[in-house]
């Protein structure tokens, strides 16, 4: 069987691939994010493709597979997972002054989550980053670039992550006819930056009154699309937990710093 894992960046791919994979034979093939089209060669292959509109692969290479799963998650608890990872992508981890500015608004956050909001602490981002940069363009492009992909291929395994961190794989084992309890979302060493807390419904602590008015007409469509009910109750008594925060920005600033300094090769 070729199957091919499709969702959004920090949708929990990385994980659902590994997942898959150790469900299948020992011979499968993986393919981890191919930028460009790839001609299968094997009979048993497991590959993950992240969604970016700016770099779309052909459709022909979809059809290649035996069985398309698209990956979803609550979009607020994606966009906050996006906002503390894009650090490791960029040049901003060179520069201390603008990190030290970043990771203390982050712990002002950890420290009275409702005296920070998210959007703000998008806006900082940006500011150092690209102050060009329009933050609320780029989350509509990436969930329009899901739905399309969905539309494009109607006939794919919708799974959602909420599912994924819960251990529920019973579906989408029946679906792959694989074994559900042979399924494994164990990350290997070099891919364990991606993972940060590994839970749902953290954007109720995260959130502010003013991202619900910010993201709530954004987010809709997608979420109505998946059926993601449209509660926006925050938590009445916030927690951020650093590991999660802070302290993850950091681990990622030095393992950014760390492969720039690694010789080539």
């Amino acid at each position: 069987m070729r199957v091919v894992i499709v969702g959004l960046g920090k949708s929990g791919t990385t994980a659902l691939l590994f997942a898959v994979r150790s469900a299948m034979p020992a011979n499968t093939q993986v393919i981890f994010e191919p930028h460009g089209p790839v001609a299968l060669q094997a009979t048993e292959v497991a590959a993950k493709v992240l969604l970016n509109p700016r770099f779309p692969l052909a459709h022909a290479f979809y059809r290649q597979f035996d069985k398309i799963v698209l990956l979803v998650r609550d979009p607020r608890d994606l966009l906050i997972s996006k906002a503390l990872y894009r650090i490791f992508g960029g040049k901003l981890h060179s520069d201390p002054a603008k990190i030290d500015r970043y990771v203390a608004l982050l712990r002002r956050k950890e420290a009275d989550p409702r005296s920070v909001s998210l959007t703000s602490i998008n806006a900082m981002f940006q500011s150092l980053v690209d102050p060009t940069l329009r933050a609320s363009e780029g989350v509509t492009r990436l969930l329009d670039a899901a739905m399309a992909f969905h539309d494009a291929f109607p006939d794919c395994v919708v799974f959602r992550y909420e599912a994924l961190v819960a251990g529920r794989f019973e579906s989408l084992a029946q679906h792959l006819s694989l074994r559900a309890e042979a399924m494994r979302p164990e990350v290997p060493d070099s891919l364990r930056r991606v993972v940060r807390s590994r839970r749902a419904g953290n954007w109720r602590d995260w959130f502010c009154p003013e991202d619900v008015a910010h993201y709530r007409p954004l987010l809709a469509a997608y979420m109505e699309r998946y059926a993601y009910a449209d509660g926006w109750e925050l938590s009445a008594t916030p927690t951020i937990r650093a590991e999660e925060c802070s302290e993850y920005v950091l681990r990622l600033v030095h393992e950014r710093r760390e492969r720039a300094l690694a010789p080539a090769g």
